[in-house]
């Protein structure tokens, strides 16, 4: 098969199983019924899907993630607080260790929280994240052929006013088709998503949700991850301002 034929095959073959740049899917839903302005404390909470394999590091910057993009944007108009303090405030009323009971008993971890948590917090936050990946796809050896253009010197004829001849020489540029072998070699692609959920804490009822799934050829997952949840707080202030989608 010749070269060329390899090379565009090989390109088609990249276009039809990997992403190209980067896609994005973003979606919003708010409940317009409701007056977000009455919110001012949104206790955080972050969830990893089950059955996403991702490392203790990368959990760990998920923590740092949610602590620097999401806790640490509180303004005077809204106050957030990791879960984990909403818990501890709620222990210490009750004097219970709710992360045990978390454990040890969801139901009554739940009434629980359905009872005491308007006490600290007007809402509630869970930010879910969907992926958080990469993954690798072979280029097959191709061909990339280019066009440079060449510095080039011919003798032009002109007259004087006697009408002898002479020469004289003038550049021009010609083009030149060049080729050069693309080596096998893979393209990584990065993959991170993440849903936001804003719920009551009196009722439980959500009233704004994000969703934001990303993918980017030679992104880094984390690097993505922490974009998505710079966009969902600034959307979520504007929501908060009841600047509805």
């Amino acid at each position: 098969m010749p070269r060329k034929i390899i090379c565009i095959a090989a390109c088609l073959w990249l276009l039809l199983i990997a992403p190209c740049g980067a896609e994005e899917k973003k979606e919003e839903w708010a409940d317009k019924s409701c007056d977000f302005t009455m919110i001012r404390t949104v206790a955080v909470r972050l969830a990893v899907d089950d059955g996403l394999n991702i490392s203790e590091i990368e959990r760990r910057k998920l923590n740092d993630l949610v602590d620097s993009r999401i806790i640490r944007s509180g303004d005077q108009r809204v106050k957030f607080i990791a879960a984990s303090q909403l818990e501890e405030s709620i222990g210490k009323t009750i004097g219970a260790d709710l992360g045990l009971l978390r454990f040890e008993n969801r139901d009554k971890y739940a009434a629980v929280m359905r009872e005491y948590a308007p006490q600290f917090a007007d809402a509630v936050l869970t930010v879910a994240v969907k992926t958080l990946s990469t993954t690798q796809v072979y280029v097959p050896e191709s061909i990339r052929y280019y066009t440079t253009y060449e510095k080039r010197y011919i003798s032009v004829p002109a007259y004087t006013h006697r009408g002898t001849v002479y020469y004289t020489t003038q550049e021009i540029r010609v083009p030149v088709q060049r080729s050069e072998v693309q080596p096998a070699h893979y393209e990584y692609f990065g993959h991170a998503g993440a849903e936001f959920a804003l719920a009551r804490s009196r009722d439980g009822k959500k009233i704004w949700l994000l969703l934001d799934m990303r993918d980017g050829q030679s992104k880094v997952p984390i690097e993505m991850t922490e974009r998505i949840f710079k966009r969902a707080m600034d959307r979520f202030r504007a929501v908060a301002d009841n600047r509805l989608p």
